[in-house]
């Protein structure tokens, strides 16, 4: 794990480094970077997502890596409250190595955050008399917790993606989204 928030810290460091004059990132450094690690072998256009999902896959190849610094784990619960039959409950967990939020506004990672784990509320389209409630929590926190932002929303015809600045807080504290109480708090880098 040592070595890929090594190369996430200097990756994320030259994007630092570049802005343009607007506040963008000019990404040729980036790319030039990138391609010396050799992990975008096949040429094809990679988000920072699939980038860092490649680095951990390629350390996790080395028997001796410890991955499990970026493991986490969500626990999802199901309810379907029906009028036929009685109320029905779910449970499970799934594995994560990176959050996926939609950008919520106003464009700040809370925002996000509170959108991405509040209570689900669906009518079942097989059965109108049933309602779906889901409600999401994190099981497990892994020790470097990452978000992967999802800058482009769609209202069903359109889609569009999101220029603004998303802002984030120097520390996190994870508690208000976890099973977990003990190590929540986090200090951010983006």
């Amino acid at each position: 794990s040592d070595e890929c928030i090594s190369v996430l810290k200097e990756t994320f460091g030259i994007m630092k480094k570049n802005y343009s004059q607007e506040g963008h990132i000019i990404p040729t450094s980036y790319i030039f970077y990138v391609k010396s690690l050799g992990l975008n072998q096949n040429g094809e256009h990679e988000d920072t997502h699939e980038l860092f999902t490649r680095i951990v896959d390629i350390v996790s190849e080395d028997r001796d890596a410890k991955v499990d610094a970026f493991v986490g784990e969500v626990h999802t619960h199901t309810s379907e409250e029906c009028l036929t039959y009685r109320t029905r409950s779910f449970e499970h967990r799934t594995p994560f190595t990176a959050l996926i939020l939609n950008i919520a506004d106003p464009y700040m990672l809370e925002s996000s955050l509170n959108d991405y784990f509040k209570e689900s509320n669906a009518q079942n389209v097989a059965d109108d008399n049933c309602v779906t409630l889901k409600k999401f929590q994190i099981a497990k926190l892994p020790e470097n917790l990452v978000f992967s932002l999802s800058r482009f929303v769609s209202d069903g015809k359109n889609s569009r993606k999101i220029n603004d600045p998303i802002f984030f807080p120097e520390s996190l504290d994870m508690k208000n989204y976890t099973v977990e109480r003990d190590r929540t708090n986090y200090s951010l880098y983006g």
